[in-house]
């Protein structure tokens, strides 16, 4: 089957497509369809028509040779809730900004690009989603991250299995309500400046990069920091707080597996209160 027309006649609410063959999907205007599940298809292009369903609030479009996401797409869907665009091919995103699309996601919460063919993301193609609280880019081939995050209600940022050797927050807005943020799996040297953008985070996880030295003075703003991941870097110095900075009273976990440290380097670091895993 390489094309399909879906009917307004219709009243399914869900409706699952797995079809390789499938190039061609035509949407009739439909007030009844919520979630849409694309699994599998030829699609090359995000079909043009789902602009035709109104209460659409989840879309799952996955294992499609689509190349590019154009985000201004999905720009009259404002039900959607969630938007997973996971394994395809997709190596671009761009949003254009018009008049047309100054109120668009109004209840966008989560939108997840992982294990696609991205090598550079510019976080300024998420700004008009303002509802948005979970980013999920795992498992691309990232080196660049550009832009600044600006969304107000972001609680988790994925950058995981990437290839970062550096990122820079300093641009980014403050983020309020952010409580996960992964850079695990990367060949980051350095800890990123401007963690303090994120002074509620709760969950830091740098494993698996190449850092060789933490300066506590980084994370002394994370005000409700309670887990730190380092496991599997090349880690050899810990550098404690200085002058009046404390470690946030908040944190629990320390784990430092499989770096270069012994438990007496870091015995002194860290309060008693915090669990060192080495």
């Amino acid at each position: 089957m390489r094309t399909l027309i879906v009917h307004n006649a219709t009243s399914i609410k869900e409706l699952i497509i797995a079809e390789p063959t499938l190039s061609r999907l035509h949407f009739l205007p439909n007030g009844t369809l919520s979630k849409l599940y694309i699994l599998r298809s030829s699609l090359a292009t995000v079909p043009l028509t789902l602009k035709n369903l109104p209460k659409l609030s989840v879309l799952k479009l996955s294992q499609s040779p689509i190349e590019q996401i154009a985000f201004e797409s999905f720009c009259n869907l404002s039900a959607l809730t969630s938007l997973n665009l996971k394994n395809n091919l997709i190596a671009s995103l761009t949003f254009q900004a018009s008049s047309a699309t100054s109120q668009c996601y109004a209840s966008l919460a989560r939108v997840s690009l992982s294990s696609n063919k991205l090598k550079h993301v510019n976080m300024t193609v998420f700004a008009a989603m303002r509802a948005l609280e979970i980013i999920d880019l795992e498992y691309n081939q990232i080196e660049v991250v550009a832009g600044r995050l600006s969304n107000p209600k972001i609680t988790t940022v994925i950058l995981s299995n990437n290839n970062l050797f550096t990122i820079n927050m300093c641009e980014w807005n403050t983020m309020p309500l952010i409580k996960s943020f992964s850079l695990a799996v990367n060949s980051l040297s350095q800890i990123p400046q401007c963690l303090g953008r994120m002074r509620r985070v709760q969950f830091l996880n740098f494993n698996h990069n190449k850092l060789t030295r933490i300066t506590i003075d980084s994370f002394v703003m994370l005000t409700e920091l309670r887990s730190l991941h380092f496991t599997s870097n090349a880690i050899q110095t810990v550098v404690p707080a200085s002058g009046v900075n404390r470690i946030p009273s908040s944190l629990r976990d320390v784990f430092l597996t499989n770096n270069l440290l012994t438990r007496e380097s870091v015995a002194n670091v860290f309060p008693p209160a915090v669990r060192i895993i080495n």
